[in-house]
């Protein structure tokens, strides 16, 4: 039985039977807020048939679909829901959609035709587009059975035909991997890509598998293959997949048929204007709906409901109210958190009163709270909800509800004696965005996957040289590849494939050219022994630092009170694992004897400045005053902007110390810190001048030390031997260096990044007006704003007046770092708060900035920035659910240096989240390193290379530390047996090269099992010379550890030498001799010769495995 029925008291219970059993259109008003959804939600419970419910915005849509994913679980009932986006591109772009989007419209498509009752959310931009048909459609899905007969060329040519694009790995919607007798492919119907392996022409099995390991995860009986693009023809609309009896919803109709004829003018406008370019497009009808033919195409549905939020005589009026403005004048009392708390106990006194949280832990906090005011609260999960609803008329005075889930608003309903609120509307507004989803932790190990040749390579005993590819070569009976690396002087060495871990990437500072070295030369050795030497030192003075601190005292803070808790609460989302340590960290930190020394690293965005501001309540209620100091004026004044938000209901101040500030502003401010009556201070190095004292500082927080200048750094210094000091570094701190400095440096690091992000699609372009234009209207249309990256101050004012004439409709604001004092702050707060929609500025947004409405940046003259510059300058977009663009704009090739061109290069492979991001990344990573170990070392690191120094660095701090640094043994194989990995079994050569790499590098057997089944899953059986080179490891593996240096087959038998510093144990001659009698002569005191009877590889490995594992009872 339908819980509407259970009782009468259920909200708009009675208005949705009366509006069901007349059908026809209603118009239904003053549904404000959230409360539409749960109308929709009950809406839902009560009929048999889908709704359709139609938005004014992209926006708009997002936010009902965020209140329906929470309300049906309050009347325990299960609603599907399927949002069909809007394409987020202009009327006849060249450009297409992103794979997520698509994604989203494919489900939808398919709930659609296959009768599933949902709820479908379309905004009228999307309604506007033409489809294709649901024959077509129908034509391109396919449902894959394992065990099913189907011709693999087959499969490909439909992929193809229904927009799938090839791809050497898949990792994103829409595209497929063509293996031998496996494809893999992610359809946009689907979760997770599939990995199909053939049998002939029969599907032998599906797998799913993971994007980022390549690995199958779980074994499918089928997978469901839809189109990869929409294929638009002018005759189909979205309806023409609807169920006829649907009912139709028009969320807020005379918002929709403003913006619909608003998007309409829009399409003909840019219709006009292509024709002049004269391209040949089809003409507005043939693609888009006007909102008349939406009208006509609903005339044929049953039931249509207008909801509108305002009450309007002569409709259906429902007299909703907002519940935000309760709470207003309360947080602007000298004890907001009592007197929100002391509100609600009177509220619940008349209505049943629902405090929603974000997140279970926030809603634990809240109830933490309320106990300690004592006020009753009762904590429920978002199920066990749908009884207070249903008796909420009834006026019984029970505690506050509090529950957890994501909402946009609450409301409140006197008719049935409800109150829904949720903390953004207690605690103040913050920035809404999507909910977490499941993220994996961004890794920053160095890669040899993406070398090509002409790329520097570090050989540990040979140094610098350039790699000239793989070289398959026939030595001795047995076929192998080498990896050819060009020396100074011609000279070349060849170097076997299982020993490539001998062999590293060079990863320098960007630009910074190597030396390449001599193969006879003694300039290596004397490099390393530089290298070594200051290495040492930094060992050295990071653990006398570090002892130095262990004896320092300083002030111990209090654990953890309910208020720290109330603060805790106000932050929106859930902990991320590693934000969560972090934060503990410091904690434990500052509650300690010591004084705190800790750096958090982790990229823009990721949630460091969280953890700086749990710090800064905790210093607060100790009554300590808390300094943070920042690199630049904008970045203060963002982070004054969020330290004052989140501090709104708390009695704490906030203030900045910047030239925003006027002289005689700055004055008082420094009085008022000397004084005490300042909590919080933040600003530039101004804070480090002689005239700045504070009566208590207890925590200095620096961002971004490494920008400051030497002589602030030693400021720095001083203060870190008495003051808790939290320093938050967005260049990346590679994982090799986290760990050789394990113990000596105090380091937390953020690597999850923020949820449900979409890429950056990144486009290179000449500076063409059309495609200029074309991307700043495709970002306004969507309400969103723009940087323009204009680095020449002398002639950014001519940039933004020639901008306003080629889009009049823009409001532009200027900001560059030589603006006088007031008015770089005036233009950013414009910009941040939609008063400017594109800011043209130079590079002094390069960091710091989040402004999630920005979701375009147009850098102008890329070719003139570096790669780590412009990865940084991309970052400022991409930081909402939105799709993202970065526009490189270069010059004609024509015009470009040799030098140029290469950049251009870089840049281009920049545009894929491949080589070009990871370079970007690397140089950032040594831009960590340095700030981390101080500036003189990136000399050192660009000597010899990142990964040799930080294996030497590791090396460096075990020996201060006290601990033994044993020689790697790296024994030498010739055992005359073909053992490579043949192009036709693994074709793309980076990937071939990545598994030798990784087969080099293997220091265990579990790990060569993984990847001889990984190797096996992506690509299917090994042959045979595969399985020889897995041997070939196995031998070196058990080679190593019993200390054998070189093993080699002759025409005799196979040469083993042991290592003349291993410790013998017993007599190894007479174990030998008695395990294999008549086989073994000894060469030397170190060398023997074990007879052999055949050249049969499986013979030659088995023998030597056994003798090996002779010689380890041995050694």
């Amino acid at each position: 039985m339908s819980l509407i029925n259970s009782g009468s008291n259920f909200p708009f219970s009675a208005l949705i039977e009366n509006i069901i059993s007349i059908g026809g259109t209603h118009r239904v008003t003053g549904l404000w807020g959230s409360s539409k959804s749960l109308f929709l939600s009950a809406l839902f419970n009560k009929t048999d048939n889908p709704l359709f419910v139609i938005t004014h915005s992209q926006e708009s849509a997002e936010s009902l679909l965020t209140d329906l994913s929470l309300f049906p679980s309050w009347l325990k009932t299960t609603v599907p829901l399927f949002s069909l986006p809007f394409w987020e591109i202009l009327p006849f772009d060249i450009m297409a959609p992103h794979p997520e989007i698509i994604h989203e419209r494919m489900t939808a498509y398919r709930a659609l035709l296959s009768g599933i009752r949902g709820i479908f959310v379309v905004p009228v931009q999307s309604l506007m587009q033409r489809v294709m048909s649901p024959d077509l459609f129908k034509e391109a899905n396919i449902n894959i059975n394992t065990g099913s007969q189907i011709e693999r060329d087959s499969l490909v040519s439909h992929l193809v035909r229904f927009g799938y694009e090839p791809s050497d790995m898949v990792s994103t919607r829409g595209t497929f991997s063509l293996r031998g007798g496996i494809i893999d492919l992610f359809s946009p119907g689907e979760e997770a890509p599939v990995r199909i392996e053939f049998f002939g022409d029969t599907i032998d099995t599906i797998r799913t598998f993971d994007t980022e390991t390549q690995r199958s995860v779980k074994q499918k009986d089928s997978t469901f293959i839809m189109p990869a693009k929409e294929f638009p023809i002018s005759v189909n609309s979205l309806f023409d997949f609807l169920n006829p009896e649907s009912t139709i919803i028009f969320n807020e109709p005379a918002e929709i048929r403003k913006n619909s004829n608003s998007n309409w003018n829009y399409i003909l406008e840019t219709y006009n204007e292509v024709v002049l370019q004269r391209r040949v497009i089809p003409e507005p009808p043939e693609l888009y709906l006007t909102i008349e033919d939406i009208s006509k195409s609903i005339e044929t549905f049953h039931l249509k409901i207008d909801i509108e939020p305002l009450p309007i005589d002569g409709t259906t009026c429902i007299q909703v109210g907002s519940s935000t403005d309760i709470f207003i004048d309360s947080k602007k009392n000298a004890s907001p958190i009592k007197t929100i708390i002391e509100k609600l106990a009177v509220l619940r006194k008349t209505f049943t009163v629902i405090l929603v949280s974000p997140t279970e832990g926030q809603a634990e906090r809240l109830h933490d709270i309320l106990m300690e005011y004592d006020v009753p609260a009762s904590l429920r999960k978002p199920e066990e909800i749908h009884p207070f609803i249903i008796k909420a008329g009834e006026h019984q005075i029970i505690p506050l509800i509090i529950t957890y889930g994501n909402i946009s608003s609450g409301f409140i309903y006197p008719e049935s004696s409800l109150l829904i609120v949720t903390e953004e509307e207690m605690f103040g507004k913050r920035t809404k965005r999507r909910p977490p989803t499941k993220q994996k932790v961004r890794s920053f190990l160095t890669s040899f996957q993406d070398i090509k040749e002409g790329d520097y390579v570090v050989h540990v005993y040979h140094g610098v040289g350039q790699y000239e590819g793989l070289k398959r070569k026939v030595l001795s009976g047995g076929g192998s590849d080498f990896l050819c690396i060009r020396y100074s002087g011609g000279d070349y060495i060849y170097v076997p494939v299982d020993n490539l871990d001998m062999v590293q990437k060079y990863i320098g500072s960007e630009g910074h050219i190597p030396h390449i070295d001599r193969l006879q030369g003694s300039r290596w050795e004397k490099t390393k022994s530089r290298v070594q030497k200051a290495i040492d030192e930094i060992a050295a003075d990071l653990l006398d630092l570090y002892a130095a601190r262990e004896i320092m005292e300083g002030f111990s803070y209090s654990p953890d009170s309910f208020i720290m808790k109330e603060f805790e609460t106000s932050f929106e989302y859930e902990e991320t694992p590693d934000q969560f340590s972090a934060i503990e960290d410091v904690k434990q930190d500052m509650e300690s004897k010591k004084p705190m020394d800790r750096l958090i690293c982790g990229d823009v965005g990721y949630g460091k400045t969280e953890v700086a501001l749990r710090a800064a309540c905790k210093a607060i209620l100790d009554g300590k005053q808390t300094a943070m100091l920042v690199p630049t004026t904008l970045l203060a004044y963002q982070h004054y902007q969020t330290f004052s938000q989140r501090f709104t209901s708390f009695p704490v101040r906030v203030e900045m110390l910047s030239r925003f500030r006027s002289p005689r502003e700055q004055k008082n401010l420094i009085k008022d810190l000397a004084d005490g009556n300042i909590d919080i201070i933040i600003g530039t190095q101004r804070l480090l001048q002689k005239d700045i004292s504070f009566r208590n500082i207890g925590l200095v927080i620096v961002d971004e030390e490494q920008r400051f200048g030497v002589k602030q750094k030693e400021k720095l210094k001083q203060l870190r031997k008495t003051i808790d000091v939290l320093t938050l570094s967005a260049t990346p701190i590679p994982r090799t260096l986290q760990l050789s400095l394990f113990g000596i440096r105090d380091l937390s690091i953020i690597e999850t990044p923020p949820a449900d992000r979409l890429s950056i699609r990144t486009i290179i372009s000449p500076f063409d007006k059309r495609i200029i234009r074309d991307a700043i209207l495709r970002e306004f249309a969507r309400d969103g704003r723009v940087f323009f990256v204009h680095n020449r101050v002398e002639n950014i004012d001519s940039i933004a007046a020639f901008l306003h004439g080629l889009i009049p409709e823009a409001r532009i604001g200027v900001a560059h770092g030589q603006m006088r004092e007031g008015l770089l702050e005036d233009v950013m707060i414009k910009f941040i708060s939609g008063d400017y929609n594109m800011l043209v500025c130079s590079a002094i947004i390069e960091s710091g900035l989040d402004i999630p409405s920005a979701n375009t940046i147009i850098i102008n003259r890329a070719d003139m920035f570096g790669l780590a510059d412009l990865y940084q300058l991309r970052g400022r977009v991409g930081r909402s659910g939105h799709q993202a663009y970065a526009y490189f704009i270069i010059p004609g090739e024509e015009s470009l240096t040799e030098d140029a061109k290469k950049r251009i290069k870089a840049i281009q492979e920049l545009s894929e989240l491949g080589a070009g991001f990871k370079l970007a990344l690397k140089d950032l990573e040594i831009r960590g390193s340095g700030n981390l170990l101080g500036k003189q070392q990136s000399g050192h690191i660009s000597a010899v290379g990142f990964e040799m120094y930080s294996q030497m660095l590791e090396e460096a701090v075990k020996r201060v530390k006290g601990e033994k640094v044993e020689e790697e043994i790296n024994p030498a194989l010739n055992l005359r047996i073909s053992a490579f990995i043949p192009e036709e079994f693994i074709e793309d050569s980076s990937q071939r090269l990545s598994f030798y790499k990784r087969l080099a590098s293997v220091k265990e057997d579990g790990t060569l099992t993984s990847l001889r089944e990984e190797m096996t899953d992506r690509y299917g059986r090994l042959p045979g010379e595969v399985e020889n080179l897995f041997q070939v490891i196995e031998v070196k593996l058990l080679a190593r550890s019993n200390k054998v240096l070189k093993i080699e087959c002759g025409t005799e038998g196979i040469f083993f030498t042991i290592d003349s510093k291993a410790k013998i144990k017993g007599d190894i001659l007479s174990t030998l001799t008695t395990t294999y009698p008549g086989r073994i002569r000894f060469v030397s005191d170190y060398t023997f010769l074990l007879l052999t009877s055949s050249n049969d590889p499986l013979y030659i490995f088995q023998e030597t495995i056994n003798c090996l594992k002779v010689i380890g009872g041995c050694v």
